[in-house]
C-alpha cells in the first residue's frame, strides 16, 4: 500500500502547482486559465509521486538523494512504457485545451446593442472544438495503449481501430457538451464533484491491483480541490467556465491506464463514466427546476455512483485478500 509520504506529495504537488498558474495566469480568460491550471496540477502530481519513489530507490540503494531528481528527469524526458507517457502527453493537451476554451468561451448575459451571432457562425467553432478533441482524444489512446496486450494480441486492427475511435467519439462528445453548457453558477460544484471523482478513482484503482495507476490519479483530486477553492475566493474573478476538455482529458487517461492495465471491472468503470457524464452535464438539467434542485439531483446520483464504485471495489478487494490469505501460492497454481 502507498506511505504517507507518497499521498502527501502526489496532493502537495498538484494543489500547489494548479493553484499557483490559476493565480499568474488571472489576466488569461478563465476557461483557459482552468484548463491550463487543471493539467499541469495533474502532471505536477505525477512528478511528485515519481520524486518520492526515485528518493526511495536511491535510499535502497544507498545512493545521494540528489540521484532521485536525475532519475525523475529521464523517466520524463525519455519514457519507456504508458504511465511515463502520460504527463508528456497531458502537455500536448494544453494545445488543443486552450483552442478549445477560446473557441467557446463561458457565456454571459446579453448586453444592449451586442448582435447575435447566426446560427452557422456558432456553429463552426462547436464544429472546430469537437475535431481538435477528437484528434487529442484518438492520439491519446493510441499512445497509452501502444504496448498493451490488447492493442498487440487481443485486439485485430479493425478492432482497435473501431474501439479507439468509438472511445474518442463519446469522450469528444462529452468534453465539447460540457464545454458548451458551461454556467458560472456551477462552475465550483463541478470542481468539487470533480475532486470527488478523482478521489474516490484513485481509490478504486488502488483496490483493483494499481498502486501506480491509483496514486497518480490522486493527483487530480489535488489540482481539482485547490481550483474549486480558489475560485470560491472573494478576490478572484468568478470562473466563467468549467474545463470540461481538460476534466475528460485528464480523468479519461488515468481511467484508460486502470482498465487496459490493472483488474478495473467493467461495472466499476461504467459507475466512473456515468458520474463523469453527470458533472460535465450539470448545468443541461431542465430549467424548469427548482435551483436546488438541479443542483442535488445531479449531485445525488454522482455521489451513489461513486460510493457504489468505491463499495464494489472494496469487496473485491477484500474477496481476493481472502483468497490470497487463504493459498498464498493461488496465482502460481493458475
Amino acid at each position: 500500500m502507498p506511505t504517507l509520504l507518497e499521498f502527501v506529495m502526489v496532493l502537495a504537488f498538484s494543489a500547489v502547482a494548479s493553484a499557483v498558474v490559476e493565480l499568474l495566469g488571472r489576466r488569461l480568460p478563465s476557461a483557459v486559465r482552468l484548463s491550463f491550471a487543471m493539467i499541469l496540477g495533474i502532471t505536477a502530481g505525477h512528478v511528485g509521486y515519481q520524486w518520492c519513489s526515485d528518493l526511495e530507490l536511491a535510499r535502497v540503494l544507498g545512493e545521494p538523494s540528489s540521484s532521485a531528481v536525475t532519475r525523475t528527469w529521464v523517466s520524463f524526458t525519455q519514457p519507456t512504457e504508458a504511465r511515463l507517457w502520460l504527463p508528456a502527453l497531458l502537455l500536448a493537451g494544453l494545445v488543443p485545451a486552450g483552442v478549445i476554451s477560446l473557441l467557446t468561451p463561458g457565456r454571459r448575459p446579453a448586453r444592449p446593442g451586442d448582435e447575435v451571432p447566426k446560427p452557422s457562425l456558432r456553429l463552426i467553432p462547436s464544429l472546430v472544438s469537437a475535431l481538435v478533441a477528437l484528434l487529442a482524444f484518438a492520439g491519446l489512446q493510441l499512445r497509452v495503449l501502444w504496448g498493451s496486450v490488447y492493442l498487440l494480441s487481443e485486439w485485430s486492427t479493425t478492432n482497435a481501430a473501431i474501439i479507439i475511435a468509438g472511445i474518442a467519439i463519446v469522450a469528444t462528445f462529452m468534453a465539447t457538451f460540457g464545454q458548451l453548457s458551461t454556467s458560472r453558477r456551477y462552475v465550483s460544484l463541478q470542481l468539487l464533484l470533480t475532486a470527488a471523482l478523482f478521489g474516490t478513482s484513485g481509490l478504486v484503482f488502488l483496490m483493483s491491483g494499481s498502486k501506480t495507476i491509483g496514486m497518480l490519479t490522486l493527483s487530480g483530486l489535488g489540482a481539482t480541490f485547490a481550483l474549486a477553492v480558489m475560485t470560491r475566493l472573494p478576490s478572484r474573478e468568478p470562473a466563467s467556465s468549467f474545463p470540461a476538455f481538460a476534466t475528460v482529458l485528464g480523468f479519461g487517461s488515468h481511467l484508460a491506464l486502470a482498465y487496459f492495465y490493472s483488474e478495473l471491472t467493467n461495472v466499476n468503470t461504467a459507475f466512473l463514466i456515468l458520474s463523469l457524464a453527470l458533472i460535465v452535464a450539470l448545468p443541461r438539467f431542465p430549467k424548469t427546476w427548482t435551483w436546488r434542485a438541479r443542483v442535488a439531483v445531479p449531485t445525488m446520483f454522482t455521489g451513489a455512483l461513486l460510493a457504489s464504485a468505491i463499495t464494489n471495489a472494496g469487496m473485491e478487494f477484500r474477496k481476493a485478500t481472502q483468497q490470497q490469505e487463504a493459498d498464498p501460492y493461488a496465482e502460481v497454481y493458475q
